[in-house]
């Protein structure tokens, strides 16, 4: 078995060059792709350490390494966090109200009511006095809906990120993966900030969802596990190109 330190030695390497990759928006060409001896040894060295996982990473560390922002803690015992928290529950019970108003959320797949709801939240923080809006790129200065996290918002010259999610009864305690944070070279993550989910359990009548319960929760050190993926794309693959051999192309009679 490998020793913690080589595997946090591995997983710093993938931070650092995960934005490179992400940055490849094509492939690379097919003409010398191939990696020299010495650099598929270490290539293949660092495959088989991937085999073991890396589990329990703090999130403050992740987000870090990423974007060089810090996760701030929250401390509900600092006056200004402690009306943030009290605007929050406030936020939380109106969005509530106002879903159950309106006869609860409608949508045949469940992962459509955690997107309906981040608009209630938006609305409800801001309605607090605390302004929310959609993350923009850090780079690009656009809002993003897509990643993490879903929401922005600021108060008394201090800033707070907020993903939105959904559970049910069925799903809270089981070990189904429902938060996700990928590099990107132009993440979401702007600035120092601290990090909280609001996550609302719903109850399914048909296609019909409604809001029992919600939890608030600071993320500062929520422990994150590493899966690793090697993927490719259509490009490489049916292009006769890029190490892809084609063997049979013909159309269907």
């Amino acid at each position: 078995m490998k020793s913690p330190i080589s595997r946090l030695a591995l997983f710093s390497l993938i931070l650092c060059i995960a934005p490179f990759f992400a940055r490849a928006q094509t492939p690379p060409p097919a003409s010398g792709s191939s990696p020299s001896a010495a650099e598929a040894e270490r290539i293949k060295t660092l495959i088989a350490q991937m085999r073991e996982p890396l589990r329990s990473v703090p999130l403050n560390l992740v987000v870090e390494a990423l974007t060089g922002h810090k996760v701030l803690p929250f401390d509900p015992a600092k006056p200004n966090h402690a009306e943030v928290l009290k605007r929050l529950n406030a936020a939380a019970a109106s969005v509530a109200a106002k879903i159950r108003s309106e006869g609860g959320i409608q949508s045949k797949r469940v992962n459509e009511v955690g997107n309906a709801i981040e608009q209630y939240v938006r609305d409800a923080l801001t309605a607090q006095g605390m302004p929310a809006t959609i993350p923009t790129g850090k780079k690009s200065g656009k809002a993003r809906a897509t990643g993490y996290p879903d929401i922005a918002f600021a108060f008394n010259g201090e800033y707070f990120y907020m993903d939105c999610k959904t559970y049910s009864a069925a799903t809270a305690n089981t070990s189904l993966r429902t938060f996700y944070l990928s590099p990107s070279d132009d993440p979401k993550i702007s600035r120092d900030a601290v990090h909280l989910i609001i996550s609302f359990e719903t109850a399914r009548a048909g296609d019909t969802y409604r809001l029992v319960h919600y939890k608030l929760i600071s993320l500062e050190r929520l422990s994150l596990d590493v899966k690793y993926e090697f993927n490719s794309d259509n490009r490489r693959m049916y292009s006769d190109k890029h190490g892809a051999q084609t063997l049979g192309d013909a159309a269907c009679e």
